[in-house]
């Protein structure tokens, strides 16, 4: 299984809910059983542009480093380019024998920036991701969230 987390770090993502999406990604990762056959995982950080934290990887270590260690960038929403560094990162280092591939975008949803990220999310969902969401933050924009979202819906757009 390879799992992408897609990190809002704009602006709009307090630094409580920042701290709290991050330990999240920790003790997630923590729980997992990595190994290079059986799951790795990356990490891509987005706000007016995005960046890979870590590439795919079976090293739980170094991606519980990359999680407790990232930087907010603090700028404006823009979902878009975090999907398509994600799906960059599918294309160079995702499996071909893996299980699945599976992107987790944390995110208030509210984009001002870029084009529509439903474009992006499509995008991959024809490539055969599973895309869940998990809401974070005080202003929440779950209708726009949830149509990048893999369907069933309630089963992949959560809230914290």
């Amino acid at each position: 299984l390879d799992i992408i987390w897609i990190m809002d770090g704009s602006a709009s993502i307090s630094a409580p809910d920042w701290t709290s999406a991050c330990n999240f990604v920790v003790n997630f990762t923590s729980a997992c059983t990595m190994d290079p056959q059986d799951v790795e995982v990356g990490i891509v950080q987005f706000s007016s542009t995005a960046r890979t934290e870590i590439s795919l990887s079976s090293d739980k270590d170094s991606v519980i480093n990359a999680a407790k260690h990232m930087i907010q960038m603090e700028q404006s929403t823009n979902q878009y380019v975090g999907f398509k560094e994600a799906l960059k990162m599918i294309d160079m280092a995702g499996r071909t024998n893996t299980s699945g591939k599976v992107f987790i975008m944390v995110t208030d949803g509210n984009q001002n920036e870029g084009p529509d990220a439903k474009a992006a999310a499509d995008a991959s969902k024809a490539q055969g991701v599973d895309i869940f969401a998990i809401r974070v933050g005080s202003s929440v924009d779950r209708t726009r969230i949830d149509q990048w979202v893999s369907t069933p819906v309630d089963d992949h757009s959560f809230g914290v």
